[in-house]
């Protein structure tokens, strides 16, 4: 992560850090996965399993030690489904 952009600009774009295989099996989780689910998104992630698993996931947890500058724990996730 680039902590110059970061600081400059308030975000920072990190490239390649799932695989694409990675990313395939994550949409199909939570494709199948209905727990939470409403017409904005999905609420309450870190109770699926695969999300769980992602959060806690060394790399993740790196880019949020990094920017936060602090040790990180991950407890909540929600995403967001916008409409194009």
């Amino acid at each position: 992560m680039h902590m110059n952009k970061l600081a400059d600009d308030g975000y920072a774009i990190s490239v390649n850090v799932l695989t694409k295989e990675e990313c395939d099996h994550l949409l199909k989780e939570l494709t199948n996965w209905t727990f939470g689910r409403s017409r904005a998104g999905i609420r309450h992630l870190m109770r699926c399993p695969v999300i769980s698993s992602l959060a806690r996931d060394t790399r993740l947890q790196t880019l949020a030690q990094t920017a936060l500058m602090e040790t990180t724990n991950p407890y909540r996730t929600t995403l967001f489904e916008k409409n194009p």
